[in-house]
């Protein structure tokens, strides 16, 4: 391990408490502005009334008691490594510690940067068995995690992956989407088109779908992909200034063999952060409006900074595939909804806590604030329910607590429900989310900042 890393996971061991009196006051506000909240809006007369989101899910999260000495631990990627998108998803551990802590809980939540690498994985590991934590969220995905995760399974210390699917070995448990799931989606949006092509990087295996032809891109120059594709998509070369040169492309023998080609009618754009936002910007600023599909790494900032770089625009209607439980749910007035609004209240206090720092305590909580997400404080939650289910941290105990384990919204689960009878605890599939340039305005972000913002149809909110 380089010696870089080792600082990085030096600094990962540093207790994670909240002062016990800023717990206090900080509940005593959140408690005052939910009883003022339901005395204001309260109708007069009829019982069946619904109530607004933000009445019904304390921010607190109590009722789950752990052993003082409870230790957690948290595997992250950082920088551009394979897995380092989800960098700052994964702080919604920080929001549920938050919670957590409201509620009356000393947990405390040591996390580790595994650097992206196979070696980086096993060393992060080893730096939590040290700890002796009584469970693990590793938030990450890529191949570089297997030999953690195996040693992990080893050693009997449970690990939930909010984000990676790969639970070949016992205890290892995903609170993602299935990917079966995410393919029956997706298969679903390229169904009825004659044509439909999926796009991916050179050297790269395609996913199982129904795309009727795969055509590999070479990651490191787009451009000869993207302006083949924008010919068979039936753009007019001369628009957008796609083509130097447009008015003698038609005669050209570049335009004939693309006009022998089936037209594409879809696109399903699958790769990482960058390729995907490289391609899709590419083809946009031609001109192309077919239907677009972009892998789940769309829902990252990894891909928000490149679409940013690249000057390039995500047009409404861009779909990706992923959890239903985005920031948008929390306009709904049923228990999801309000699941949803806690959370995003949690998000905002956490950001105001002044001494709240990101996960490795590198910098402060304010560019993780606008992507903590519902996954990474879902498995935080979950490992804490089976270490109060256990009465111990001893891991082993834990990991037989987590087996079998069920968990709503009553359990201040935010995302789907769970259920842990099997490796893939998500009771709910994947889910199509379409993009939008709307702020909906949930979060404290800076109203210059480019964000996208992708949730459900439009007829489930």
């Amino acid at each position: 391990m380089s010696p870089h890393s080792q600082r990085r996971f030096n600094r990962g061991k540093n207790q994670r408490r909240f002062p016990t009196l800023a717990v206090v006051i900080i509940s005593l506000i959140a408690l005052v502005a939910v009883v003022v909240g339901y005395t204001m809006t309260r109708g007069g007369g009829d019982e069946d009334t619904q109530q607004p989101v933000s009445v019904t899910f304390p921010i607190p999260i109590s009722g789950v008691k752990v052993p003082a000495d409870t230790t957690i631990g948290v595997v992250l990627t950082s920088g551009s490594s394979e897995g380092g998108q989800w960098y700052l998803p994964a702080h919604g551990v920080s929001v549920a510690h938050y919670r957590l802590g409201l509620g009356g809980n000393d947990l405390e939540v040591v996390a580790v940067d595994d650097g992206g690498s196979r070696n980086g994985s096993v060393e992060a590991i080893k730096e939590l068995l040290a700890q002796d934590v009584a469970g693990i969220v590793y938030a990450s995905t890529g191949e570089h995690m297997r030999p953690g995760l195996g040693l992990a399974s080893t050693e009997e210390v449970p690990v939930i992956l909010p984000y990676d699917t790969s639970t070949t070995w016992p205890g290892i448990y995903t609170i993602a989407p299935s990917t079966e799931s995410v393919i029956e989606v997706i298969n679903e949006e390229l169904e009825g088109f004659a044509h439909s092509v999926q796009v991916i990087p050179e050297g790269t295996d395609p996913a199982d779908t129904v795309a009727t032809e795969t055509m590999e891109i070479n990651p490191k120059d787009v451009t000869e992909g993207v302006e083949d594709l924008v010919l068979r998509t039936s753009v007019d070369p001369a628009a957008h200034g796609a083509y130097e040169g447009a008015e003698d492309l038609e005669s050209s023998q570049e335009f004939q063999d693309a006009s022998s080609q089936p037209r594409i009618e879809a696109l399903f754009i699958d790769g990482d952060a960058r390729f995907t936002a490289d391609v899709l910007t590419g083809l946009v600023a031609r001109g192309v409006k077919i239907p677009m599909i972009v892998g789940s790494d769309a829902l990252t900032p990894a891909f928000v900074s490149r679409v940013v770089d690249s000057d390039g625009v995500v047009p409404p209607g861009v779909i990706t595939v992923g959890s239903a439980h985005q920031d948008s749910l929390a306009l709904r007035n049923d228990a999801p909804g309000r699941a949803m609004s806690a959370f995003l209240q949690a998000v905002r206090q956490t950001g105001q806590m002044v001494d709240g720092t990101d996960l490795m305590g590198e910098s402060d909580f304010t560019q993780a604030q606008v992507w903590a997400d519902a996954s990474s404080h879902d498995a935080l939650v979950a490992l804490t329910h089976a270490v109060a289910g256990a009465k111990s941290t001893d891991p082993k105990a834990v990991g037989e607590a987590l087996d079998g384990l069920k968990l709503g919204k009553n359990d201040a689960i935010v995302g789907s429900d769970l259920d842990f009878s099997e490796p893939q605890a998500a009771v709910e599939p994947a889910s199509a989310l379409f993009s939008t340039n709307q702020r909906l305005g949930l979060r404290a972000v800076d109203a210059q900042e480019f964000t996208v913002t992708f949730s459900g149809r439009s007829d489930e909110h």
